[in-house]
């Protein structure tokens, strides 16, 4: 299969952000993966390397509030 790229609009719908500058944060701080220079000041995102990226981000858990609660009574 070819390699898919992604724009920007495409990187922040899969990525569930709302904000260009959420993902250029990420990039300066090394949290994201490197654009491709695609020529004519244009850039893109390979779909593999950002499916990784969201497949690769830690699961969040959750601590069962109502039984800590139940326990200082």
């Amino acid at each position: 299969m070819d390699k898919m790229i992604l724009r920007l609009n495409d990187v922040l719908s899969l990525t569930g952000y709302k904000s260009r500058t959420t993902i250029w944060r990420k990039l300066r701080e090394g949290k994201f993966p490197a654009p491709l220079d695609l020529g004519g000041h244009q850039i893109g995102w390979l779909y593999e390397d950002v499916t990784n990226w969201i497949n690769n981000r830690p699961k969040r858990t959750y601590t069962d509030f109502a039984g800590q609660a139940n326990d200082k009574k």
